[in-house]
């Protein structure tokens, strides 16, 4: 197994995945159960048939969120589709139905076989006339007449939650289905379904962002440990037992989280499949949560996973960066990408991380700039590292086109850990190792 480091870190490439390699773009990495796993923001993992239970134990366990079935069709879709998921989240939000269906947007024959419809909707009186237009409008999909019944069943659940969880912050709430729900016109609710000529999508955006990912994918876990038909008797309703529902039908299942902003929840089907192969089919899961902080000069998104922390900037760190909108308390494990920013502010932007967030145990940074690692070092020796910390850096260089590049990489275990192979980000030759400076 060879270990690359980018822009996001490291990046592990098993020998039995190469073939996969190809599918998506540098510097997600393909992983399987046996692989350590170094970014699971940026990791896909492939499954071997796992039911949905271990599936999703994993995903909690890990952090790797994007994880789908080692089957030939579903990889050369669930690949770049995950990829993208990952990379430029804030497209799907705007172009679902396309994202999901089409993620190779450079094949203009599936553009001209999508066709899509979206409902807006902000009050519980409109839900009979929203689940008929639906239903019309499956009607006339050739090869959905089995999943008919499946996704009215789901629609009915996305458009119900959308009104009684989505502005609650809460996957149980039990308020009475048959209160009078209406929202603010600029906090409506969509529904939206679409297709090709061999999948269909149903999704639902919100416009609230409080789903807790962690807390459903446990959720999901939960139910189908036991079995999903005990888990559905029990359950006291609310989002919760909608969610349920519909990864028990369902054969793909995305849910992308903009924290305070908005929510997409959605799920897939193959066309021409009957619904007793989907409900048994081992399931895909998509799922991503982010927060964007837009500044002066930049763009900052900030990742969580439980205790771990995953924080790209973009662009150039001003004086007056939104610090107390990282939203990293009790983060016990960061990793930060300096994309394209200043050397000289990266250093102050460091110093204000370390200073603030004393909880931090372990700290990977990768810069690609022109600064010498003397002034790195000079850096160090005054913020205020914890001793226990070991701290290392070392320069980098590509024999065919001679750029040379700059890693510092902090580390907190007791395990001796060798330099990682890395690509040159220019031509993708293997990186040399010049130098490695402990600091």
């Amino acid at each position: 197994m060879k270990t690359k480091l980018n822009n996001a870190e490291f990046r592990l490439v098993p020998p039995a995945d190469q073939r996969l390699q190809n599918l998506v773009p540098f510097p997600i990495q393909i992983v399987t159960s046996a692989d350590p796993i170094r970014m699971p923001e940026d990791s896909i993992r492939i499954l071997k048939g796992e039911a949905t239970d271990v599936a999703t134990a994993n995903m909690s366990q890990t952090g790797v969120w994007n994880s789908i079935q080692d089957d030939p069709e579903v990889l050369s879709h669930g690949l770049p589709l995950s990829a993208r998921l990952i990379q430029g989240p804030q497209v799907f939000f705007e172009n679902p139905t396309r994202e999901i269906l089409i993620p190779q947007l450079n094949d203009p024959s599936s553009q001209t076989n999508l066709s899509e419809r979206r409902w807006k909707f902000r009050s519980t009186a409109e839900k009979n006339l929203v689940m008929k237009m639906v239903a019309q409008f499956i009607n006339d999909i050739p090869g959905a007449h089995g999943v008919t019944e499946t996704i009215l069943a789901i629609a009915d659940e996305l458009f119900t939650n959308a009104l009684f969880n989505a502005p609650f912050d809460d996957l149980d709430s039990t308020l009475d289905r048959s209160t009078l729900v209406v929202l603010d016109a600029e906090m409506s609710a969509e529904l939206i379904i679409g297709h090709t000529k061999d999948k269909i999508f149903l999704g639902c955006t919100d416009a609230y962002g409080t789903l807790n990912c962690e807390r459903l994918i446990k959720r999901i876990f939960n139910g189908f440990k036991d079995g999903i038909s005990s888990a559905l008797n029990m359950e006291r309703g609310g989002a919760g037992i909608g969610m349920l529902r519909m990864v028990d039908l369902s054969a793909h299942i995305f849910v992308l989280v903009e924290r305070n902003k908005k929510t997409l929840i959605g799920c897939g089907f193959p066309l021409n499949r009957s619904p007793k192969k989907i409900r048994t089919a081992p399931k895909n899961f998509y799922f991503q949560s982010y927060h964007d902080v837009t500044f002066k000069g930049g763009k900052m998104r900030v990742e969580r996973r439980e205790n771990r922390a995953y924080v790209r900037i973009f662009g150039e760190i001003a004086p007056d960066f939104p610090y107390d909108e990282l939203d990293l308390v009790e983060a016990e494990n960061i990793k930060i990408d300096l994309l394209r920013c200043d050397p000289t502010e990266n250093y102050q932007f460091l110093h204000e991380i370390i200073k603030q967030f004393v909880t931090i145990k372990r700290l990977g940074l990768n810069f690609v700039s022109s600064d010498d690692l003397s002034n790195l070092n000079a850096f160090l020796k005054t913020s205020q590292i914890p001793a226990e910390i070991e701290s290392f850096a070392t320069s980098m260089k590509c024999t065919p086109c001679n750029n040379a590049e700059k890693v510092l990489f902090v580390k907190s275990d007791d395990k001796t850990e060798s330099i990682p192979a890395m690509r040159c980000q220019k031509c993708g030759a293997e990186l040399i190792s010049e130098n490695r400076l402990k600091l």
